[in-house]
Formats: C-alpha cells, structure tokens, sequence
C-alpha cells in the first residue's frame, strides 16, 4: 500500500467509523474494500491476479472505480460486516468465496 493511502485510510477512517456508528461511510468502505481484497489478491492469487492488474495500486484504483460506479442504496451496517470479513480472512476462506456474497449486501439495488 502506497503511504498517501495508508494516510489515508489510518486516522481519517477510525473518525469516520467512529462518527458512523452503524458502519463506515461509503467512500471509507470503498477505501478499505478495495485496499484488503487487492493485497489478497497479490498475496493468494498470484500469478493469476497480475494477467488482469499490473500492480496493486491498479487493483484498488480499478476496484474502487468499479464501486463507485454501483449505483445503488448503501447500507453502512452490511457494509461493516464485510469490513469484517476482508479484514480478518485468509488465503484459504478467500478462495472459497463465501465472503464475496457477503460484499455484495452493502448494496441494496432491489430499487424498493
């Protein structure tokens, strides 16, 4: 991780969790989304992961790209379980994929 990001993501992102007490904020979900699930990608899926990313710095800019681009309602509690989940799983739980389905409920895209 790049230091501006580690910034970043450091004393901006415990504020703002702590100021959403029911989860994080969108764009600081994004942010940590996409910087935990590229370094799993580098770290369990390499060399697969860099036929499709040159770096991991363009994983996180692709991925939180792609997520900005949802547009959908956000759920700051889903999103915290997911927080979760990226935070704390290993190469093994990664590659089952469970918490893929998990990542995908911080979006409520039923339109009702």
């Amino acid at each position: 991780m790049n230091h501006s990001r580690a910034a970043r993501l450091g004393l901006q992102g415990i504020a703002l969790t702590i100021l959403t007490a029911c989860g994080p904020s969108r764009d600081h979900f994004e942010d940590v989304y996409a910087d935990r699930v590229c370094a799993l990608y580098f770290e369990c899926e390499e060399p697969l992961i860099s036929e499709v990313y040159e770096s991991e710095d363009a994983c996180y800019d692709g991925s939180v790209e792609d997520r900005q681009e949802i547009d959908c309602e956000y759920d700051a509690k889903e999103a915290r379980g997911c927080l979760h989940l990226v935070r704390t799983m290993d190469c093994e739980a990664f590659a089952e994929g469970d918490w893929m389905v998990e990542c995908s409920t911080p979006y409520d895209c039923s339109g009702g």
